[in-house]
């Protein structure tokens, strides 16, 4: 089974503030294409621990997710979708994801491709493995595209869409396998109001309920989304459907953070310069440079040596760049 990472797609405003639960929200078309600006990244958070969580009822709620925790994390950059070397394979993108993980258990970069339009659309996703291992490919289209967003969406916003997945792993000298899949999926807009995120920041958000129809099985999952891109992501694993229930698998994302280049001359060699301010609370921006073009990634550590966030994972060409960090 395959579970969406809808939550990564909403727009890029300000830093949020409490609003009361009784303001509604919408997100639009403009909200996502802001969202996917290029040079926008999300670092998705993944709870491994937590294995109840209160996702609230329908209408007017307020969610404290202030316990969340953060055990591995990835960063997704939007970039131009021209730029990635698959774009003839998914020709009518707008936008695309580019991501730094695994595939197959060889390291690759993987590019997931979407069309805006009147609603959000996702084609599908490739990707390769990264050098000296380039010795996999991964393909996925969705026909008809699946829809990931109804826009605009607000409260009683609901959608199905039933696409079949068909997903081909080309490994080498071993040649390919295709898998195939139908899947059939209904949302609805169900609740809204103010979202308590890990750091203590509240934003807006709406409670976007999905039902996944793959095989016999039928899966529920949970999306909390707001305007400034901090968003949570639950899949169900109990037989609660609301209030507190038992989560299969957490997910979450803080507001978004902007990775700047900076136009000057080739810097002469890899730089990580200081941040500033330092010390800070609760953000602040780091700086390095670049002096040539490949894979570049930034990592934050505690002081045990645990790895806190990647705030950068992908392709840079040489330049300076600075990336706010909330942490």
């Amino acid at each position: 089974m395959r579970r969406s990472l809808r939550l990564l797609f909403v727009t890029a405003a300000a830093a949020g503030v409490l609003l009361p639960a009784s303001a509604q929200i919408t997100i639009t078309a403009a909200d996502v294409a802001s969202r996917f600006a290029v040079g926008n990244s999300i670092i998705s958070h993944n709870d491994t621990l937590t294995t109840t969580i209160d996702v609230g009822g329908t209408g007017a709620r307020t969610w404290n997710f202030g316990s969340l925790l953060s055990h591995t994390t990835s960063t997704l950059k939007s970039v131009a979708p021209a730029s990635t070397p698959y774009i003839s394979q998914f020709p009518g993108a707008t936008h695309a994801l580019e991501t730094t993980g695994e595939l197959q258990g060889i390291s690759g970069t993987l590019y997931q491709y979407f069309v805006l339009s009147t609603n959000l659309l996702n084609p599908g996703r490739m990707g390769a493995g990264l050098p000296p291992y380039e010795t996999i490919t991964l393909k996925t289209t969705n026909t008809p595209p699946a829809v990931y967003y109804a826009l605009p969406s607000t409260l009683g916003t609901n959608w199905t869409t039933t696409y079949t997945d068909s997903t081909t792993i080309t490994l080498g000298i071993f040649g390919s396998t295709t898998t195939v899949d139908v899947y059939s999926e209904a949302y609805i807009v169900d609740a809204y109001g103010s979202m308590t995120m890990p750091g203590g920041s509240a934003f807006e958000a709406l409670r976007l309920k999905g039902t996944e129809v793959y095989g016999t099985d039928t899966l529920v999952s949970y999306f909390f989304l707001s305007k400034e891109g901090a968003t949570v992501q639950v899949n169900v694993a109990g037989t609660a459907h609301d209030g507190v229930i038992t989560a299969g698998s957490i997910s979450w994302t803080g507001p978004l953070s902007v990775d700047v280049k900076t136009v000057d001359a080739a810097p002469a060699e890899f730089a990580l310069l200081q941040n500033y301010p330092n010390p800070f609370n609760p953000t602040t921006t780091i700086t390095y440079q670049v002096p040539n073009t490949g894979i570049v990634s930034v990592k934050v550590y505690n002081m045990l040596g645990e790895e806190v966030a990647t705030l950068v994972g992908g392709t840079r060409t040489p330049g300076t760049y600075s990336i706010r960090w909330d942490a």
